[in-house]
């Protein structure tokens, strides 16, 4: 008898540490993939408003450039504008990314200075946050778009 209590008490033991450890792989799966489809949702609108903010022909077509937000035209398309509403990443009043915290744009002279001056901005640097569902964190991206026609002489760049 004494024998058979022994045994279910290290098995006990045994099944409490094995437990554990499979507690701390789901936790860790389940961190992975609510920031892997957050991460990926986040790359793809990035993705989109840098090649479209290259295409901008000068910085006269950039209509309105804000800390949180900007509004441009380039050759195909009109008043393209980038901005949070509720949470989400719109683009035009349509939604491209979900779960955005913040969203923030930097605009730099030929120095790397910021400028508030448009006939100035040579390189838009954008900062996309996003929240992890279920409380797994933010995720920063961030990027600088060198627009093709912002200042021809490429040795204004120092």
């Amino acid at each position: 008898m004494l024998e058979l209590i022994l045994v279910v008490a290290i098995l006990g033991i045994g099944m409490g540490i094995f437990a554990s450890v499979l507690v701390n792989g789901v936790k860790s799966y389940i961190l992975v993939v609510s920031r892997r489809s957050v991460l990926s949702e986040g790359r793809m609108a990035l993705s989109r408003m840098v090649s479209e903010m290259m295409l901008i022909p000068s910085p006269s077509q950039i209509d309105y450039f804000g800390e949180s937000s900007i509004q441009f035209d380039i050759p195909s398309e009109n008043n393209i504008r980038y901005y949070i509403m509720n949470g989400s990443l719109m683009r035009r009043g349509t939604e491209i990314a979900e779960n955005v915290s913040s969203l923030r744009f930097q605009y730099l002279n030929k120095n790397g200075v910021p400028t508030s001056i448009k006939s100035e901005i040579r390189r838009i640097v954008i900062e996309l946050t996003l929240r992890a569902a279920g409380e797994q964190g933010n995720i920063v991206l961030r990027t600088a778009v060198f627009p093709r026609n912002f200042g021809r002489n490429y040795n204004e760049f120092e």
